[in-house]
């Protein structure tokens, strides 16, 4: 939907060719069209006309953690070159961002996502959106959303000569944005947490040893709101200020503490402790008004099979375990290769209280060999922890919430 590989995908239902988005979602047990390109060559001269048919290959398309039934999968009868793959959406899969992914032979697609709910025609994700909010912003609306996170990262390196160390860093941001319809609909950005399960796959081009987030990657700029000069944050350790990113009001920032161990860090404190937050905005600003919003810090859950994993077989599945959690938290598996200037990651979602998850290799097999700088690879593996989200209002918001999130990560292998 964004032109960019990522995000919602085009997907219409096959009875009357609907087009699905938030607000036109599927229903479990409906067939409904994949479109898209590179399911594989025909016999014939597409430049003369299209050339519909099945192209007799092993196409399996996912839908969250679901394999779904596929009726057809080749060319369209509508246009040259546009592949056309029906599926029956499966049952127990719902949500606003399903991750879908497609498989010819083997052989991974992009991941995009599908908009699913059983009881409406709009979608919901409990806590952020709301069915009627996205009716709303159908008939003509804005939607102005508000969000705040305090994260926490913790990453395991590894250094040649050295030893290991772990960089830890606490982080505070908060984007204040508003979308048109047609902005909601095509950006996959807006919920990055959102707990739909299965998992998400995504290439890129870098040179740095990480990967870009889903925002970078998404082309949709909604406009950004203006919710004052700072963003205050009071806690266990002391008072933080995040500060607008780039000299603009919408999009707050600030390191918190941490920093990592010296010499790799500035050894700052660490400031994401258990206890009490409060968050505000003082006066407010030209578009959001004053808000204050207070939540509580528990500890936090481990994960407890860390040590075992450095060396990570692409043909294999990968296993991840961990311990405690409460019953809304929300655990993502994460993690990336790249060799030289290219690469991929994979985000997949699961309930904290499962305690454990395991990568298909259908997901492994998009990411490439790691490559390494200096001895050290250009892989990482982790688990992120999200707190269920607190929402809070403000003059000028239509939805707006908290989070705490922390990230367990470390550099590994991935190999073939």
């Amino acid at each position: 939907m964004n032109q960019a590989g990522n995000g919602p995908g085009v997907f219409t239902r096959a009875e009357d060719y609907l087009v699905n988005t938030l607000t036109s979602s599927a229903r479990p047990g409906e067939a409904w069209d994949i479109w898209a390109t590179g399911l594989g060559p025909v016999q014939g001269d597409e430049a003369a006309q299209p050339l519909p048919g099945p192209l007799g290959y092993n196409v399996e398309v996912w839908v969250g953690e679901q394999r779904a039934q596929v009726i057809y999968a080749g060319r369209s009868g509508c246009c040259a070159g546009i592949d056309q793959i029906r599926f029956i959406v499966p049952e127990g899969v719902s949500g606003c961002y399903v991750p879908v992914r497609v498989l010819v032979e083997g052989v991974p697609s992009n991941s995009v996502t599908i908009s699913i709910d059983r009881e409406s025609s709009a979608c919901s994700e409990p806590g952020l959106l709301t069915r009627q909010q996205l009716q709303e912003v159908q008939q003509g609306g804005r939607l102005r959303v508000g969000a705040i996170t305090l994260a926490r990262s913790e990453t395991a390196v590894t250094v040649p000569g050295f030893g290991q160390f772990v960089l830890k860093t606490d982080i505070g941001s908060a984007t204040f944005l508003q979308y048109t319809y047609d902005q909601l609909i095509r950006s996959g950005s807006l919920v990055q947490y959102a707990e739909s399960g299965g998992c998400y796959v995504y290439t890129f081009r870098t040179t740095r040893n990480e990967p870009p987030s889903l925002g970078e990657l998404d082309p949709i700029r909604p406009t950004l709101l203006d919710a004052g000069p700072v963003i205050n944050v009071r806690g266990p350790v002391g008072n933080k200020q995040l500060q607008p990113q780039g000299g603009q009001r919408g999009i707050y920032s600030a390191e918190l503490g941490g920093g990592g161990t010296p010499p790799f860090g500035g050894g700052l404190p660490d400031y994401l402790e258990p206890g009490e937050y409060r968050v505000d905005n003082g006066g407010g600003g030209a578009d959001v008004g004053p808000f204050q919003v207070t939540a509580t810090l528990g500890p936090w859950i481990q994960w407890t099979n860390q040590d075992q994993l450095s060396q990570i077989p692409l043909t294999q599945p990968l296993h991840v375990t961990w311990t405690g959690g409460t019953a809304q938290d929300w655990v993502m598996i994460t993690g990336s290769s790249s060799n030289g200037d290219a690469g991929a990651a994979f985000i997949c979602g699961v309930p904290a209280s499962r305690g454990s998850y395991t990568v298909p290799t259908s997901v492994l097999a998009a990411l490439p060999p790691s490559g390494s700088i200096g001895g050290s690879p250009q892989g990482s593996l982790g688990v992120i922890t999200v707190r269920p989200p607190i929402s809070f209002t403000a003059a000028g918001l239509d939805q707006a919430w908290l989070t705490f999130s922390r990230a367990q990560m470390k550099s590994v292998s991935y190999t073939r």
